[in-house]
């Protein structure tokens, strides 16, 4: 549903977080935005488990550092930097930085995402946010693909990107499930589902501009997830409500996306690209 909660914020210059140097280049590298807590974490983790050294990119530099090192500490490979998906100078840096420091991207995940805090009814929403979300959410994920994309085809290694989406790319939000009394505010978040939409059909677009190049592009919608995020932002009531209205009865957890971004990224899923799977317990199926 929700996740990442901040943009990736503005950077300076500076040695990647946790870097390895000298490392060799002739192996998988990951890189996941938003990656310092939540489902990007989880991503990051389950993405090292399977053997990829991942660099992760996140706007909270404490947090990033704090991430970086639990996953040194279980013996993982990775490395992090701050950066900003929207800039392009500040992205090229980036993937020169993971280059420099772990290898070249052959796996990208763009999880980062932000929305406009409620109350958010449509009439009322200021273009500059309305610009802000959708320069984070749909911009971000065209640039980091865009750059990416280049590099593999430049070197001919082909590769796999995944976007986060969201249900609420496909369904309109329902605001009564936010709110607690008998009358409850109603949420529109209009510009959070429309990036999410264009992502999913981003996702289409690009992997059929790129089939040829041998890069799989996919997307995962999330429904209900716990993390940390969410459950400050919703109230123990909202929190039951939401659990009500999903047909297996529970929140996702942050590994359960995290694992469906690993099958898409791995041979296992060498047949697939342009798919967007739904990862909600149900919720899109009434």
């Amino acid at each position: 549903m929700r996740d990442g909660r901040g943009a990736s914020g503005d950077t300076g210059a500076g040695r990647a977080i946790g870097a390895s140097v000298g490392t060799p280049v002739s192996r998988r590298v990951a890189l996941v935005t938003g990656s310092g807590r939540g489902i990007g974490l989880a991503i990051a983790e389950t993405l090292c488990r399977e053997g990829l050294p991942v660099m992760l990119v996140d706007a909270d530099r404490e947090r990033l550092q704090s991430a970086v090192k639990s996953l040194r500490d279980d013996g993982h490979e990775s490395a992090g930097v701050v950066g900003d998906v929207t800039r392009p100078r500040d992205v090229d840096r980036m993937l020169a930085r993971t280059t420099a420091t772990l290898g070249p991207v052959e796996v990208l995940v763009n999880n980062v995402g932000v929305f406009i805090p409620e109350p958010n009814r449509a009439e009322d929403v200021d273009l500059a946010s309305w610009r802000r979300i959708i320069d984070v959410n749909l911009n971000g994920t065209f640039l980091m693909s865009q750059r990416v994309a280049r590099s593999m085809i430049e070197r001919g290694s082909g590769g796999a990107i995944v976007n986060i989406a969201s249900i609420y790319g496909m369904r309109a939000m329902d605001w009564r499930l936010y709110g607690t009394g008998r009358r409850p505010q109603r949420y529109d978040d209009a510009s959070y589902a429309v990036s999410k939409a264009a992502v999913i059909q981003l996702t289409r677009s690009l992997s059929v501009s790129w089939a040829g190049f041998g890069i799989r592009v996919n997307s995962v919608s999330p429904g209900p997830i716990e993390t940390e995020s969410g459950r400050a932002g919703l109230s123990p009531a909202s929190f039951r409500k939401i659990v009500s209205r999903v047909p297996m009865g529970r929140w996702g957890q942050p590994m359960e996306i995290a694992q469906a971004v690993a099958f898409l990224v791995s041979d296992q899923a060498g047949y697939i690209t342009g798919a967007n799977l739904v990862v909600d317990g149900g919720w899109v199926c009434w």
